[in-house]
């Protein structure tokens, strides 16, 4: 049971108007205060969060160096045997780590005739068929090797080993703990062992959050709830913000972007073509135009509607597609019947011009909200205004 010094000193001056402080007095206080109160014993979890927040921590931070080590041998290997990566799918695997700590390099590897310890080390994942083929890549690899590149290899993997011998230790710890703790969250699909403990030791008393939300903040991923986790509120960003919301805006913007490129060089291919007319096959267009026509309307009806700018981006470039395959079913039926090649570059110039005015546009407005300006339907001036005028 907790006790909260503060509430247990209001409960001695509510009591008494002595003001002398012994150690007699103050545990007198304490135990009236105890008997005054309900006791409600604390949770298991309660006395094991300070164990597990320091074990999970600590092994977090040996997890890291033990990937710069491992960095460093990848480094190595793609100098000295650039092909035993994929052969291993790039994972530094127990039977990898065991082949380069006992032969070192390419060299050697191809000389190996010890394929039982292999196999026992693998468990017997690793077959003979996959020694023979990586003797013999090891025969024919590209790659260079001297006496330093083996000292760092053996040292790289020395170091990477004794991190292994330092979290294993910790990780049966951290699952003792939480086996006797048993705590609901190991019930989660895909929450392991440790992942619980990280949850359990990191959030504490789960109690204390009324609603998902308020859980997503405290972790800095919900824009709504400010980033103590303990209050809702609108408009707040946690940290650094939802990565949906700038993904959503990166995206309107390539969008944009790419309309914006792709507009230019129609305008571009459609002024090359009245310099220099080329020969058209109508009929084709005609059939292909009338299939454009028919698929993007489909889609443009689906996507249709107000929406994020993302979504304005995604519609102007369904109607571009539209268009399109209108002015190029017209352009084909007229120049059929009239001979006359040149509308079709004219046309197409037409509706690029129309797509690039619209994407300018949207694309001023989502670099508006990049740069944090206030929306466009909001008068700042009367804002202004009207805060003055506020009765004070």
């Amino acid at each position: 049971m907790k006790i909260n010094s503060l509430v247990v000193h209001q409960f001695l001056k509510a009591r008494s108007l002595r003001r002398t402080k012994t150690d007699k007095a103050d545990s007198l206080a304490m135990a009236n205060y105890l008997m005054s109160v309900p006791y409600i014993p604390n949770s298991r979890v309660l006395y094991h969060i300070n164990s597990l927040k320091s074990l999970c921590r600590t092994r977090e931070l040996l997890i890291k160096e033990r990937s710069k080590f491992a960095v460093l041998l990848t480094n190595e290997l793609d100098k000295s045997f650039p092909e035993i990566k994929a052969f291993f799918n790039n994972t530094l695997s127990t039977t990898l780590l065991f082949i380069l700590e006992k032969y070192k390099n390419a060299y050697h590897i191809s000389l190996m005739k010890d394929y039982d310890s292999l196999r026992k080390v693998s468990h017997g994942r690793f077959t003979y068929a996959k020694f023979v083929k990586l003797k013999e890549l090891a025969k024919n690899s590209v790659g260079y090797y001297d006496d330093n590149s083996d000292l760092l290899i053996s040292t790289y993997i020395s170091i990477y080993n004794d991190f292994n011998n330092q979290i294993d230790p910790i990780d049966k710890q951290i699952s003792t703990i939480i086996k006797e703790l048993n705590p609901p969250t190991l019930s989660i699909p895909g929450i392991g062992v440790i992942s619980c403990a990280s949850i359990i030791s990191e959030f504490g008393d789960i109690s204390k959050f009324s609603n998902p939300n308020q859980m997503l903040s405290f972790a800095g991923l919900e824009p709504s709830i400010i980033e103590s986790g303990t209050m809702s509120s609108k408009g707040k960003m946690v940290k650094r913000g939802s990565g949906y919301l700038r993904y959503s805006l990166s995206g309107s913007l390539i969008t944009n972007l790419i309309l914006f490129v792709g507009s230019a060089l129609v305008i571009y291919n459609a002024i090359t073509r009245i310099i220099s007319p080329t020969e058209i096959k109508y009929d084709g267009m005609i059939v292909f135009a009338v299939v454009g026509v028919i698929v993007n309307l489909c889609a443009a009806f689906f996507t249709h509607g107000e929406g994020s700018l993302n979504q304005k981006a995604v519609n102007l470039h369904m109607l571009e597609d539209v268009l399109g395959w209108v002015v190029v079913l017209i352009g084909a039926v007229i120049m059929k019947f009239t001979d006359f090649a040149i509308i079709d570059p004219i046309m197409s110039i037409g509706v690029a011009l129309f797509i690039l005015i619209n994407a300018i546009k949207n694309l001023k407005e989502t670099t508006d909200v990049f740069l944090e300006k206030a929306p466009h339907n909001i008068d700042i001036n009367k804002i202004k205004e009207d805060i003055i005028n506020i009765d004070t």
